[in-house]
């Protein structure tokens, strides 16, 4: 089964957990905060290497980064609604697009037919690196720290 496009094929693999500092930080507390829980999952790839049925770990990562990812975007989207954020439409298929990636690795992974884990792990942490440094940057003024989902 060939799950990877040719896109995640030329990523470059970096294979080193992803340490949270403040340069990563966008400045709106609870969105760091889902950004630090969501990065710290996506390290937990690199340690479920050594488990006993590492496909099965794998898929319980991802299951449950599903879960955070919806309730992160889902959220970050309504406050850029509410706040009037000029491309949302945009937006929404980027973070669409990625839930549709992570479920096809959930799959992948219940199958065990997946190819190489490290390009599961370098997608995971290289389009959250984008979506942290590039994406909520350029969208931060848009984010409020009172807002809660």
């Amino acid at each position: 089964m060939v799950l990877f496009g040719s896109t995640l094929e030329a990523m470059p693999t970096s294979q080193q957990k992803i340490e949270w500092n403040n340069e990563l930080s966008i400045g709106v507390s609870h969105i760091d905060e889902d950004h630090k829980s969501i990065i710290g999952k996506i390290n937990l790839l690199d340690d479920s290497l050594s488990e006993h049925d590492f496909f099965l770990t794998l898929h319980e990562v991802v299951c449950d980064l599903i879960k955070r990812s919806e309730r992160h975007l889902e959220c970050e989207e309504k406050q850029l609604l509410k706040n009037g954020y000029p491309n949302l439409e945009e937006r929404s298929e980027y973070h669409l697009s990625y839930m549709e990636k992570l479920t096809e690795f959930a799959l992948c992974l219940s199958s065990r037919n997946c190819g190489d884990y490290y390009k599961i792990k370098d997608y995971l942490q290289n389009w959250w690196m984008n979506h942290i440094t590039e994406e909520d940057r350029k969208t931060r003024d848009f984010f409020s720290q009172s807002f809660r989902c």
